[in-house]
């Protein structure tokens, strides 16, 4: 009778045991789940504040300001429609032969490199 039992106790305690550990890693997983909703508050707030920074620095005013005060220093030039030229000025490339080897497939060669005003 004793023998039935502990057959009986065996797969109750395996049960608890099966159990407890479940609780256990749940327990675990819960608290993983709020370091990481921590860990991403605090880098929400961080790219928030560095969303303020940024557009702080990049105020049209101010970077005209610092434009001004740091002109000559900078040795900047004046932007005038001279700066500018046109897209029909730019030389292009007018015809290029790419040699491809067959078996890999890499470019081995380019030829006639012409270019075109």
């Amino acid at each position: 009778m004793r023998a039935n039992l502990l057959w009986l106790l065996i797969p109750v305690i395996m049960t608890a045991y099966w159990a407890y550990r479940e609780q256990y890693e749940t327990t675990k997983s819960i608290e993983k789940i709020h370091e990481l909703k921590a860990q991403i508050g605090d880098a929400r707030e961080t790219l928030h504040w560095l969303s303020v920074e940024w557009n702080t620095l990049n105020r049209p005013e101010r970077i005209m300001h610092l434009t001004d005060q740091l002109f000559d220093e900078l040795q900047l030039v004046k932007v005038t429609e001279a700066n500018f030229g046109l897209v029909e000025s730019i030389p292009l490339l007018q015809e290029a032969n790419i040699v491809l080897d067959p078996s890999s497939g890499l470019l081995l060669a380019t030829q006639s490199h012409e270019m075109r005003r």
